[in-house]
């Protein structure tokens, strides 16, 4: 119940704006009921959480779409935090000359951040992770120059992935030895204050072709 009285206590019409995402007309998205979802995390152990979604209706396309917290992605049922935790495990990995992909899934069990089958975490689900956070990376670079000092950072499509998200990251600051977590919740919380988009993932709006 507090997270729902936390929920309806946020001013969305003066977050979102007067202008609906997805057809882009004045006033005309409206409120409706959230729904629930649940978000898995796995730093510092396994946690698995219902979590509340506020939800709206563009009442031209009759089309939906939701505000999720900045600990979340769209369409993603780990975590932020679970994800580059997994990752960073993974580039570990692949410094010292491992596959990080199967690395990060090995370094995940031996920790024991698995113990509940909710969170299956295989080689290829980090491979795919790996992927999405590069192409947001990517896509955000341009943004993230007003940020950060990106200046030794080449994007290409022939990149290695792992040294790419390695030398984002560091940018970042974010990396096993420091509390990355705080970090990579500034960074997340920067990104979306200066463009009012997800840094990683791609919401329904954007995925439907109309915003």
């Amino acid at each position: 119940m507090g997270i729902q009285r936390s929920l309806f206590s946020i001013d969305f019409v003066a977050y979102i704006g007067p202008k609906c995402p997805i057809c882009h007309g004045l006033h005309c998205y409206q409120r409706i009921e959230d729904y629930w979802r649940y978000a898995i995390d796995l730093f510092p152990g396994f946690r698995k959480e219902d979590v509340p979604i506020a939800r709206f209706l563009c009442q031209t396309h009759k089309s939906t779409f939701s505000l999720l917290p900045i600990q979340l992605i769209p369409y993603f049922q780990y975590t932020v935090s679970a994800v580059i935790g997994v990752l960073l495990g993974g580039l570990s990995c692949w410094q010292m000359g491992q596959v990080g992909f199967y690395g990060a899934v090995v370094a995940l069990d031996s920790s024991e951040k698995t113990e509940n089958s909710d969170a299956k975490v295989t080689g290829w689900l980090v491979l795919c992770w790996l992927m999405v956070m590069v192409r947001g990376l990517r896509r955000g670079h341009a943004e993230l120059m007003f940020l950060y000092d990106l200046s030794r950072i080449q994007t290409s499509e022939t990149n290695v992935p792992w040294q790419e998200f390695s030398d984002y990251f560091e940018v970042f600051g974010v990396d096993p030895e420091t509390k990355w977590r705080i970090r990579l919740h500034i960074l997340l919380y920067r990104y979306s204050q200066r463009t009012w988009l997800f840094l990683f993932g791609t919401p329904s709006q954007y995925r439907s072709g109309r915003a």
